[in-house]
């Protein structure tokens, strides 16, 4: 073959391989260019799938707990959502939520609807407000039971016997209350010493007392009077010397 028709034929199966890796390097970038862009796709929709169910899953557990409010007649409304709802929320978990009260009148006794609602997903919550008067507190009953405590007396033989009620109870009763007295003294015999039993009869309650009759004697160790003496005094014996000289100096020899 002549020389030049060599370096022709070399020439274009020179350029002939030059172009055909010229093609497959591009291919092969393309490929790849694809490949990545797939992949980049996937991730975007991986990520914006898991927001999806993040905020479904968030929707789903923002749950509150409304509560049935009681007010007494006229008392004002208050108007906070925090005041009707039984879970503590946040600031921004708070501002999400709306309170409807125009159904709620006070000023009339009844029963009452309120809403809230989710401004986020339009989810409502309802629940009631009762209006009621004021009850009026009944004061227990005080026990008025009184326990008496009767006095053991002691009188003289034949001395009358007392029927003043106080002369036999310690505590001190009302007017009223000694109305309702019953006092017994028919066992208590004044006309002979000894002890007896007396009764009273207060509140449906029977108490036995003592009384003691005993003899008028007089004190003990009382000093006696001393009687005047009506004996003649004795003379006193006169002394001999003394005589002696009375009769004179004289004495037998």
């Amino acid at each position: 073959m002549k020389k030049s028709i060599r370096v022709g034929v070399f020439a274009t199966l020179s350029i002939l391989g030059l172009s055909s890796l010229g093609t497959g390097t591009y291919l092969q970038l393309v490929e790849d260019y694809q490949h990545k862009d797939e992949q980049f796709a996937l991730i975007i929709e991986d990520k914006i799938a898991t927001k999806v169910i993040a905020e479904e899953k968030e929707e789903e557990e923002f749950i509150i707990t409304t509560k049935e409010v009681t007010l007494i007649l006229n008392q004002e409304l208050e108007r906070g959502v925090l005041n009707y709802i039984e879970e503590t929320l946040t600031n921004e978990e708070v501002s999400r939520l709306s309170i409807d009260l125009n159904n709620v009148d006070v000023t009339k006794v009844g029963t009452y609807e309120y809403k809230i609602k989710d401004l986020k997903t339009s989810k409502e919550w309802t629940n009631n407000i009762i209006v009621k008067e004021e009850e009026v507190q009944t004061p227990p009953e005080q026990d008025l039971t009184i326990k008496l405590t009767l006095k053991n007396q002691t009188f003289k033989l034949n001395e009358t016997l007392p029927t003043t009620i106080s002369t036999y109870i310690d505590q001190e009763l009302t007017e009223e209350q000694i109305k309702t007295v019953t006092l017994d003294l028919s066992e208590v015999n004044m006309a002979q010493a000894g002890s007896y039993q007396y009764t009273i009869i207060f509140q449906n309650q029977i108490y036995l007392g003592k009384i003691t009759v005993v003899e008028d004697q007089p004190p003990l160790n009382q000093p006696s009077e001393e009687k005047p003496n009506l004996s003649t005094p004795e003379e006193t014996p006169k002394d001999p010397i003394e005589n002696e000289n009375n009769n004179g100096g004289n004495t037998e020899n």
